[in-house]
């Protein structure tokens, strides 16, 4: 869905998406996770403070969708 200029109230990470990082990528050790529909930088660091929540998030790289 485009919405140019609209400011909208939703998360940039679900809680299934959250669920979908901790429990699929980093158990099956992907590489490389995309998050897509970001806002900002913040919506990027909250990806990444799922990875780090593992100890193997730090070898995967976030590929933002702007």
């Amino acid at each position: 869905m485009h919405l140019p200029n609209a400011m909208l109230e939703v998360p940039a990470v679900s809680e299934q998406d959250s669920s979908l990082i901790s429990d699929f990528a980093i158990k099956r050790g992907l590489d490389i996770v995309t998050a897509s529909f970001c806002r900002s930088s913040e919506d990027v660091e909250e990806v990444r403070k799922i990875l780090d929540e593992k100890e193997q998030g730090k070898k995967v790289q976030i590929y933002a969708k702007i």
